[in-house]
């Protein structure tokens, strides 16, 4: 794999791991349960930061890469 390989790949990973962070809660809260983003303990508001820069990373890595490389 080269660098732009495993720079895509962050991407992709960034994007999902941000995306199950910010869905689930949401639907937890549709099921009844208070809107609280959990991140390695830390506080709500700054999980909710911390998942949406990651979002916007993993976004921002995929488009500006090169698509893999067969």
């Amino acid at each position: 794999m080269n660098k732009n390989d495993l720079l895509r790949l962050a991407g992709v990973i960034f994007f999902i791991f941000s995306v199950q962070g910010i869905l689930r809660p949401l639907i937890n809260m549709f099921l009844g349960h208070p809107l609280v983003f959990n991140l390695f303990h830390l506080s709500s508001p700054i999980s909710l930061a911390i998942y949406v820069i990651l979002f916007g990373l993993g976004i921002l890595l995929v488009v500006k890469t090169k698509p893999f490389s067969k």
